[in-house]
């Protein structure tokens, strides 16, 4: 059973019009000196970077080092999602989301969104990701991996208003029958009910 920090969340829900507060913080087993926060709820788990410690407690993240931080979440046991955000002094932001689908419903998908959301609480910016299915088999199992990459250049200014970041991720199964702009529409439906269309968003 992993360590946890004493600073570890495990919070109180908000109202369901709400982000829920209930991630976990951790140091990586292999790597102490990376830390893991990883998302509870699936549906709009809202980490405050304030109360994570410094110095990764702000958006502007170009001294922590490359992967220093990373935000993960499983789908399912077969599954999991990785999001790592990177801003240097400059204000040119990079957010990188990776897929891990290992024996995954055949013809399912995964999608992920990432909020920013400011001080007042309004949203920011979204990042809308899915994935894409790789056609060579990932170790032990069938399913495979993908990753995404989504820049965003802004005034280092801007970067430091981003006082939280809001989860949501999603699977979309064969039966559903979407497909891709209808699961574009049904990730931005859903995050809508929480950005309230607020905020400029981008999506790949």
């Amino acid at each position: 059973m992993r360590r946890v920090l004493p600073l570890c969340l495990a919070l109180a829900f908000a109202a369901p019009a709400s982000p829920s507060l209930a991630w976990l913080l951790y140091p990586d087993r292999e790597r102490p000196e990376r830390l893991i926060v990883e998302i509870e709820r699936s549906f709009g788990d809202a980490v405050p970077l304030r109360r994570l410690p410094s110095p990764f407690d702000t958006a502007l993240q170009e001294e922590q080092g490359p992967d220093a931080l990373s935000f993960r979440w499983r789908y399912d046991r077969q599954a999991q999602g990785l999001a790592f955000l990177r801003v240097d002094s400059e204000g040119r932001g990079a957010l990188e989301l990776r897929f891990a689908d290992r024996n995954f419903t055949p013809g399912g998908r995964l999608g992920a969104a990432v909020v920013l959301a400011g001080k007042d609480g309004e949203a920011m910016h979204t990042f809308y990701v899915r994935s894409v299915r790789n056609p060579r088999p990932g170790p032990r199992g069938s399913g495979g991996f993908s990753a995404a990459r989504l820049e965003l250049s802004r005034p280092p200014a801007w970067w430091r208003d981003v006082d939280e970041m809001i989860f949501f991720f999603m699977i979309y199964h064969p039966i559903q029958k979407l497909d891709q702009e209808g699961m574009w529409r049904a990730m931005r439906n859903a995050v809508e009910r929480i950005t309230d269309g607020k905020g400029t968003s981008q999506r790949g």
